[in-house]
């Protein structure tokens, strides 16, 4: 592992991590999603590698080995808490089916079959068992509801009911026992003006966290809008990738894909207040140092380790590793690009994959969890 504080130094070999599988599906990695006991979510395909397969791996076992694979269901996912099920969305609709152009779908995790469907569209994630929060349709989707399966049509009544008047693209907060759609005024007329593109929540503080192309907002569960925070000047100049709360609920972290290399690409804001704590630019940092190509710098993702640390992905296939004090450190991942990163659920080992289509580990060690 390299600590490049020592920037006066020619950059030693950083630690690689071990591949844990590479005979995989026709597509990249896209989303390393860590389940309550111990099995490993693995997304692959969807928007990040159009025109190839997609679905999701459920991994088990000291080794990670594949346990179970389903091939059509779309990443990103959301595990539904202590359950065997999940909810993906499926853009463009499926032929036949006559519904919306895209909606939610709630999938068995052991075979990948649609158990149910909502007029619904990502992000989305889930607050308990009964409970998630997702993106409303624009009106012009909301009139077409399901033709060809009655029983379906009948179950969503009253949800297609509920949406009748909601505000386009808002959030809203969906109860599967109540039967019930509480609306978050954070549509087109609420703080983000571009609508909610990513979204994460902090369950215990009862806040959520979205945003736009340019802003990050926080929102609690009343649908009060808490602070906003403007990441940059227009839409297009910057587009906001990935969003994730750390876990003690103090911070939030945003990566971006600015249109100039050199400007900040990880933003991290006070989760009370919204206020900037840190930002840099990290992958040009790492090319500066002989890393990465200048060409390959732009970050890709992130994850927060529970000690309160970030790792973050790029394109050119490094892991940074910043510690709570910002220093930064480096893994050795792939050639290609690391579009998805994770730590299992006791902290000891990193997870990284991407388009070179294999998982990756690194057992940490003392110093690196601290």
């Amino acid at each position: 592992m390299f600590d490049p504080n020592s920037l006066g130094a020619e950059p030693p070999g950083i630690r690689r991590g071990a591949i844990l599988g590479k005979d995989e599906p026709r597509a990249g990695y896209s989303q390393l999603l860590p389940l309550e006991d111990g099995r490993l979510l693995v997304g692959f395909g969807g928007d990040q590698h159009p025109g190839r397969p997609s679905g999701f791996q459920v991994r088990a076992g000291e080794s990670l080995t594949v346990a179970s694979q389903s091939i059509g269901p779309n990443p990103p996912f959301a595990a539904r808490p202590g359950g065997e099920t999940i909810l993906d969305h499926l853009p463009g609709g499926e032929a036949g089916s006559g519904w919306p152009l895209t909606h939610l779908r709630l999938l068995d995790l052991s075979s990948g079959e649609a158990l149910d469907r909502f007029p619904l569209h990502a992000p989305f994630v889930w607050l308990d068992k009964q409970r998630f929060i997702a993106q409303l349709p624009a009106p012009w989707e909301r009139a077409r509801e399901p033709e060809g399966d009655a029983k379906q049509r009948e179950r969503h009544v009253w949800l297609f009911t509920a949406l009748t008047d909601a505000p386009a693209h808002g959030l809203a907060v969906v109860d599967l026992e109540g039967r019930s759609l509480q609306v978050l005024d954070t549509g087109w007329t609420g703080p983000l003006r571009w609508g909610c593109y990513r979204l994460t929540a902090d369950l215990r503080g009862g806040l959520l966290y979205c945003c736009d192309w340019t802003q990050i907002a926080a929102i609690d569960l009343h649908g009060a809008t808490r602070w906003v925070t403007q990441v940059a000047a227009q839409r297009g100049r910057y587009s906001l990738r990935s969003l994730a709360v750390s876990p003690d609920g103090r911070r939030v972290a945003a990566i971006a894909d600015p249109a100039d290399p050199a400007e900040r690409a990880l933003v991290v804001l006070d989760a009370e207040t919204g206020a900037v704590v840190h930002e840099r630019a990290v992958g040009h940092e790492l090319a500066e140092l002989g890393l990465l190509r200048a060409a390959r710098t732009v970050p890709r993702c992130l994850a927060w380790h529970p000690a309160g640390w970030l790792a973050v992905g790029t394109g050119g296939g490094i892991v940074a590793h910043l510690d709570p004090e910002w220093n930064l450190r480096a893994y050795r991942a792939a050639p290609r690009s690391v579009e998805a990163v994770a730590f299992t659920n006791d902290g000891r080992s990193l997870l990284a994959a991407g388009s070179e289509r294999a998982l990756r580990r690194w057992e940490l060690r003392d110093d690196e969890l601290a």
